[in-house]
């Protein structure tokens, strides 16, 4: 893989997990190190969001335009969001990077909160003036996944327990090769 400070890295690790398209990840790095990636996937996916709104706006009144982009959106992202939201409203903790509770079943609470969700994005994009809706639809993306970046490397810097921690990195570093901004890796 690429190689970044002695860190090895992984375009399809980040895309595996940020989307649903079969890319194939690499099982030796572990995806703390393909972050940096994320904001790079966000601005893909808007930039495709974007298409398919203009799309959709030429063919349906601008609220179901709306609605279609942010369910194509969750859709390209395999859900993992709603479902992260789901669980959360439930009461379940996932560590990110490790995968969901395996024993996940939806209540009524994991099912109206990811609802309430994807309501409140297709209301936030109608309520907005024209012009700021196609900005919004790429730059929206973008910083939710700039925002799980920063999620992702706060919750794997904060694991006291280093069974927890090491679920995350998958394994240490010598202290050689550990990237200058963290301690272990």
């Amino acid at each position: 893989g690429f190689r970044f400070s002695g860190a090895r890295m992984s375009l399809g690790n980040a895309l595996s997990h940020l989307t649903m398209l079969p890319f194939p990840s690499k099982k030796g790095i572990p995806l703390l190190h393909s972050v940096h990636y994320f904001p790079l996937i966000g601005a893909a996916m808007g930039s495709l969001a974007v298409l398919f709104f203009l799309w959709m706006r030429h063919m349906f009144p601008e609220p179901v335009a709306c609605l279609l982009t942010v369910a194509a959106l969750e859709l390209l992202s395999g859900g993992g969001p709603l479902r992260g939201v789901a669980e959360w409203a439930q009461g379940r903790r996932t560590i990110p990077g490790h995968g969901f509770d395996s024993g996940f079943t939806l209540n009524l609470r994991g099912f109206v909160f990811p609802v309430l969700l994807v309501g409140l994005k297709m209301a936030s994009l109608v309520m907005m003036p024209p012009e700021w809706r196609t900005h919004a639809v790429f730059v929206l993306p973008v910083i939710g996944h700039s925002a799980q970046t920063l999620a992702f490397v706060l919750s794997a810097f904060r694991f006291e327990n280093p069974a927890a921690r090491d679920l995350v990195t998958s394994r240490r570093c010598a202290p050689e090769s550990r990237p200058p901004c963290c301690s272990w890796c």
